[in-house]
């Protein structure tokens, strides 16, 4: 997994186009959340059913291990929304 230190990220914005915003994959998601929240919950919905169909565990567990790959893959604040979005 490459997880982006502020130095590289400094640089990266400083040779970015005007205009863009450089974000770590978290940052983005969680912005994706905040700016379209019901896109964001279709999404969810249709990412635990197909783990849910794929692996045969129930909804809360595909919902729990949905969690865990994306606090795995680098998102730990996404995974928290996440979290709180499968429980209810």
């Amino acid at each position: 997994m490459d997880v982006w230190d502020t130095a590289r990220r400094a640089r990266f914005q400083a040779v970015a186009p005007s205009g863009l915003t450089v974000r770590t994959a978290d940052e983005f998601l969680l912005w994706v959340e905040a700016t379209y929240p019901l896109l964001v919950e279709r999404v969810l919905e249709r990412q635990v059913d197909y783990f849910r169909r794929k692996d045969h565990i129930t909804k809360t567990q595909a919902g729990q291990g949905l969690v865990a790959h994306l606090a795995e893959a680098g998102a730990p604040g996404f995974a928290r929304q996440v979290a709180e979005r499968v429980r209810s």
